[in-house]
């Protein structure tokens, strides 16, 4: 008999603590909460009250708290229960369903019941152990147990049932039934894990596996494997050639491993099913396999043969030995030096389990002594090329050729070199595996033969006026089998309507032949506008005698030892010049006087031959220039001058003449250029003389001589004192004392100077015949506005001490004081040559240069920034300073010197504004071109003078010079030191004149409106 089962006093009304007591002990015992099936929480089990579950399994990890402490042990109450009252008589509890961990529980019903203890225990060493207790409503006879609550293949279990009746003031307890012993089951085993390819063969495979991590219960003892073989799937057809069997393989091992064989090549995929079984099977686990594929047969009947040279502008599949296979159209590999071998063979006759996917062709070349070859010529061995070419690029012979090979062999087009012997030989592929290669066929020797033509047109370019070409193209380093020897430039002379020539052989007017090695040293530095393939090479020649005024293509061809290939296409057209005209001719000057005792210079001349495309002429331009300007003219100059005599209809030997007034004695020179209606001037006729003061009438003779500036004009004498007098206001650090001395001109001296008489040039001191204007002309750094100002004015010595500015371009000349009969005579103030002046704050002299990008240079180097003579940098200085638009420059040819960067002749410099407008020159003359100009500044170590700058303190305009003007706002008393201070007074200027846009009108760097700019002294 069992004890009663007991419940707290202190909840008689529906009370859900749960409980159980075993006869044998008192002790607390451990115990947990029932864990649900999906989530590791304890939670209450389906509509029952409570559930309290208690695990031998458990019993070891949990730690009881106290609470199920109290609740572990349910003590006979001594009060408020009657026991064992109503008693179910007999062993009515009948337990069913039973699995591995849980059963269902059934009892007789008992009427009034007002719920049922469920009590499961456990005989351990022959007393029972409670494991589960539960409460069922009174109204049911059923009760399932909950997964987990029992455990697996253990035993033996019993379960009893005990009713509870509500009376009025206390609860009853029946006494209770308890159910025949009953053991639990075990599960079927987990799926095996890690099934994998342990061996794979062309007629088999192995595979392996691990053992489940759950047996179930019970131990595995065997493996159920079932073997699917690939005709029982959907599989591609080219690889489920295996025969069909009715029903799968099944075996049953003890090991985790099992082999297969018997299957064909390449088939699959094969299904593999594995399961762990004891008395139950488990899941099955599944593996499918490919077979490996095996070699597949080489091909059969193999035969190569050389094509007729039309065949290389066939369309079709052709294979390059060196680049693979290629697919070209109806024009074919035409521009490539290669010749066609046509190659035939008949398939496998076994595949290997794969089907064919590609063929490997070996072609084999044998050794040439006059191969051009590197390789070759380095081991006079064979060189083996192999490309590999896709199956379904092959062609299918329907055909028998003379009945070798039969119908249904493979065709292949094979493009080889020339002048070499090939043996072929071919592999099969199936993707996986290759075949043996098949026997190699005999010899095939391609002959050697005349280079192709150059696979594009060359490109030509104008050189000398147009009247020469600079071709350059990209050929081949060898052409036919054989080293290119040299090419043949065809030169074309086409009419204005010539189209270009497509197919038909061009109409040469004649040919010039240029070496290899002399093609490939005139491109050295070339940059072409095709891609250089492997054995290409960058050539150019040049091409001179040109006629005038005509159209011109050229073409060309590569020779080798045999002969001359084709020609290639056309360049573009070249149109050359008009020639220019002949010089004038006879040219002669006199000076008399005319009726108004002006003193006349008469130039006359003839016109000259007429060259051949050189026109008509036009007019002729005279330029009478004193001697002593050099070979700088400035345009603006009061003492050039230039006419422009016109010449309609004139005939050769045909005299002309032109007259101008001189105002003052002296050396002058006259030059005379001939020009057509094309805009084409021909070179100088120079005539050069000297007027004598006798010459003029006496009132013209008290014109005084010009000053001129001594042998050293400027000397620093140190910083200006802070009261010296300046003539603006520069943004600089302090002004220098300099000393400026000059001299007027005593042709007495210079004649004893020049007989050796004296070796020392005096330099005057006192007082001179007249006396001096001293003129500065000055442009601010990075402004293009020529300021101008007077030093000083009527100066009767012939020195002056005066404050100038650092880091300034200046440009000082000496002026005549003006005197009346002077002032009547005079085109032109007489004055001095400009003395350019820049020196920085510590008063060293600073140089500037100017420089123009050089084109087209006589030395044959590539276009560059060439500075221009020294003799005329001080003349195109000052005319910069002086406010000159352009100057025009004549650079000699000097006898016996090497070219240079400048070829000889007459150029025109235009001045930009250092802002917008970018300096330019110009070339005139026949061969005229144009191009950029600039001017930079050297110190007296040929080193850039200008001023290293840091990005931080750099003026936000100009990006060049120091940030040394701040922008000021007094709405809040700051500023933004932000510009230079030349583009400071560009803010200043643009302010005053008003109207300017909103840029101009407020701070760069707040955008806010200004009140003033402000020079900040750090």
């Amino acid at each position: 008999p069992h004890e009663p089962m007991g419940q707290q006093a202190s909840a008689p009304d529906d009370s859900r603590v749960l409980g159980s007591q075993s006869s044998s002990s008192s002790s607390p015992r451990k115990g947990a909460w029932c864990k649900g099936g999906s989530a590791d929480a304890y939670e209450p089990n389906r509509a029952v009250d409570s559930i309290f579950i208690s695990h031998s399994a458990l019993k070891d990890g949990l730690q009881s708290t106290k609470a199920e402490t109290t609740t572990a042990t349910r003590e006979l109450p001594t009060s408020g229960f009657r026991c064992g009252l109503g008693l179910m008589q007999g062993r009515d509890v009948e337990v069913s369903a039973i699995t591995s961990t849980a059963a269902t529980v059934t009892w007789a019903p008992k009427e009034g019941a007002h719920k049922f203890h469920v009590n499961v225990s456990r005989a351990q060493g022959g007393q029972p152990e409670e494991v589960a207790f539960f409460e069922a409503p009174g109204e049911g006879s059923i009760f399932t147990l909950p997964e987990g609550t029992l455990e697996k293949k253990s035993g033996p279990y019993q379960v009893e049932v005990v009713a509870e009746f509500r009376r009025e003031d206390r609860s009853e307890l029946s006494r209770g039934s308890i159910s025949e012993k009953f053991y639990t089951t075990s599960d079927p085993p987990g799926a095996v894990v890690n099934l994998q390819l342990s061996k794979l063969k062309e007629d088999g495979f192995s595979v392996e596996w691990e053992a489940p991590a759950e047996n179930g219960g019970d131990p595995v003892n065997a493996y159920e494997v079932q073997f699917f073989e690939a005709s029982k799937y959907e599989v591609p057809t080219e690889r489920s050639k295996v025969r069909e069997l009715a029903e799968p393989h099944a075996v049953t091992c003890r090991e985790p491993k099992q082999s297969f064989s018997g299957l064909r090549p390449g088939s699959g995929p094969h299904r593999v099913e594995v399961r762990a079984k004891h008395h139950l099977l488990g899941p099955a686990t599944v593996l499918e396999v490919f077979t490996a594929c095996a070699k597949p047969f080489a091909p059969t009947q193999l035969r190569a043969r050389l094509m007729p040279g039309w065949a290389r502008s066939a369309s079709g599949t052709l294979c390059n030995m060196m680049t693979g296979w290629e697919q070209h159209g109806a024009d074919g590999p035409s521009d490539a030096d290669v010749d066609v071998v046509k190659l035939e063979f008949r398939p496998p006759t076994a595949d290997g389990g794969q089907s064919i996917k590609s063929y490997i062709i070996h072609a084999e070349e044998e050794a040439n002594e006059d191969a051009s070859s590197a390789e070759g010529a380095k081991e006079r061995g064979s060189v083996l090329h192999s490309a590999e070419i896709p199956a379904s690029a092959m062609v299918d012979s329907t055909s028998a050729d003379d009945g070798v090979p039969p119908t249904g062999a493979c065709i292949c087009h094979i493009t080889v070199e020339p002048n070499r012997a090939y043996a072929f030989s071919v592999e099969a592929s199936n993707g996986e595996k290759r075949s043996d290669p098949t026997e190699p066929t005999s010899a095939v020797f391609v002959p050697a033969r005349v280079p192709r033509a150059p696979r594009a047109a060359p490109e030509a370019l104008e050189v000398d006026g147009g009247l020469a070409a600079e071709l350059r193209w990209v050929g081949p380093v060898s052409g036919g089998g054989l080293p290119l020897e040299s090419f043949k430039v065809g030169v074309l002379l086409r009419s204005a309507g010539t189209p270009g020539y497509a197919s038909a052989e061009p109409e040469i007017q004649h040919e010039v032949s240029v070496p290899v090695a002399v093609a490939a040293a005139k491109a050295k530095d070339w940059k072409p506008r095709v891609a250089v393939h492997a054995g290409e090479a960058l050539y150019g020649a040049r091409v001179d005698g040109l006629r005038p005024d005509a159209r011109y293509c050229f073409v060309l061809a590569a020779s080798n030892s045999i002969g001359t290939g084709r020609w290639s296409l056309p360049s573009i057209s070249l149109s050359t010049p008009a020639a220019a005209p002949s010089a004038p001719v006879n040219a002669v000057a006199t000076v008399g006087l005319d009726m108004k005792q002006q003193v006349v210079v008469t130039v006359t001349w003839e016109c000259g031959q007429m060259s051949a495309g050189s026109g008509s002429i036009a007019a002729f331009d005279v330029l009478l220039v004193p001697a002593d300007m050099g070979q700088v003219r400035p345009s603006a100059e009061q003492r050039v001058v230039r006419e422009r005599v016109a010449a309609q209809s004139v005939r050769v030997g045909q005299r002309l003449s032109w007259a101008k007034p001189l105002t003052k004695p002296g050396s002058y020179i006259v030059e005379v250029v001939a020009e057509n209606l094309s805009g084409q001037r021909s070179s100088a006729t120079v005539l050069s003389f000297d007027v004598m003061e006798e010459a003029f009438p006496l009132a013209l003779s008290l014109t005084p001589p010009a000053p001129r500036w001594s042998e050293e004009p400027a000397l620093v004498l140190g910083p200006a004192a802070p009261d010296a007098p300046r003539f603006a206001d520069f943004d600089c650090q302090g002004w220098l004392q300099t000393l400026l001395l000059w001299r007027q001109e005593d042709k007495e001296a210079e004649a004893a100077a020049r007989q050796g008489r004296s070796g020392v040039t005096r330099m005057s001191s006192g007082s001179v015949p007249s006396s001096i204007d001293v003129i500065c002309y000055f442009r601010r750094p990075g402004s293009g506005q020529v300021f101008r100002c007077m030093l000083a004015e009527d100066v009767s010595a012939s020195r002056l001490q005066v404050a100038l500015p650092p880091q300034v371009p200046l440009s000082i000349r000496l002026v005549v004081h003006g005197v009346d009969v002077i002032a009547a005579t005079q085109a032109a103030p007489v004055q001095s040559e400009p003395l350019v002046l820049l020196m920085s704050e510590d008063g060293e002299r600073l140089q500037p240069f100017w420089e123009i990008w050089s084109r087209h240079a006589p030395d044959g180097q590539p276009p560059r920034w060439t500075s221009l003579p020294e003799e005329v940098q001080h003349c195109i200085e000052g005319a910069w300073l002086e406010g000159h638009p352009k100057v025009n420059l004549q650079l000699p040819e000097v006898p016996g010197e090497p070219p240079g960067a400048l070829s000889p002749g007459l150029y025109e410099l235009t001045f930009g504004d250092e802002r917008q407008t970018q300096s330019m020159v110009r070339k005139l003359g026949p061969a005229g071109w144009t191009a950029k100009a600039r001017r930079t500044v050297l110190d007296n170590d040929g080193e850039d003078a200008a001023e290293a700058v840091s990005a931080e303190d750099q003026c936000v305009i100009c990006m060049e010079r120091r940030r040394t003007h701040a922008f000021m706002h007094n709405d809040t008393g700051d500023g933004h030191l932000a510009v230079c201070g030349d583009c400071a007074e560009a803010f200043r200027a643009e302010v005053a004149a008003g109207g300017g846009s909103r840029a101009v009108r407020t701070c760069p760097m707040c955008r806010r409106f200004f009140t003033s700019i402000h020079r900040i002294y750090q």
